[in-house]
Protein backbone atom coordinates (compact mmCIF):
# COMPACT_ATOMS: atom_id res chain seq x y z
CA UNK A 1 0.00 0.00 0.00
CA UNK A 2 1.36 3.45 -0.89
CA UNK A 3 1.68 6.37 1.52
CA UNK A 4 -1.38 8.13 0.16
CA UNK A 5 -3.58 5.10 0.74
CA UNK A 6 -2.16 4.70 4.24
CA UNK A 7 -2.91 8.35 5.03
CA UNK A 8 -6.50 7.93 3.86
CA UNK A 9 -6.95 4.89 6.07
CA UNK A 10 -5.62 6.78 9.09
CA UNK A 11 -7.84 9.78 8.35
CA UNK A 12 -10.88 7.55 8.03
CA UNK A 13 -10.11 5.91 11.37
CA UNK A 14 -9.71 9.28 13.09
CA UNK A 15 -12.94 10.63 11.59
CA UNK A 16 -14.81 7.45 12.47
CA UNK A 17 -13.55 7.61 16.06
CA UNK A 18 -14.57 11.27 16.38
CA UNK A 19 -17.98 10.46 14.91
CA UNK A 20 -18.55 7.65 17.41
CA UNK A 21 -17.45 9.87 20.31
CA UNK A 22 -19.77 12.66 19.17
CA UNK A 23 -22.73 10.29 18.91
CA UNK A 24 -21.94 8.92 22.37
CA UNK A 25 -21.80 12.42 23.87
CA UNK A 26 -25.03 13.36 22.13
CA UNK A 27 -26.77 10.28 23.53
CA UNK A 28 -25.56 11.06 27.05
CA UNK A 29 -26.81 14.65 26.75
CA UNK A 30 -30.21 13.45 25.53
CA UNK A 31 -30.48 10.84 28.29
CA UNK A 32 -29.53 13.30 31.03
CA UNK A 33 -31.93 15.87 29.56
CA UNK A 34 -34.78 13.35 29.55
CA UNK A 35 -33.97 12.22 33.09
CA UNK A 36 -33.87 15.83 34.27
CA UNK A 37 -37.21 16.48 32.56
CA UNK A 38 -38.77 13.41 34.18
CA UNK A 39 -37.41 14.37 37.61
CA UNK A 40 -38.79 17.91 37.43
CA UNK A 41 -42.14 16.59 36.21
CA UNK A 42 -42.42 14.07 39.04
CA UNK A 43 -41.61 16.82 41.55
CA UNK A 44 -44.63 18.81 40.40
CA UNK A 45 -46.99 15.84 40.63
Amino acid sequence: MDDEGQTLVVLKRILYHRYVVLIHLKEEQIVSHVLHHLCTKSMYL
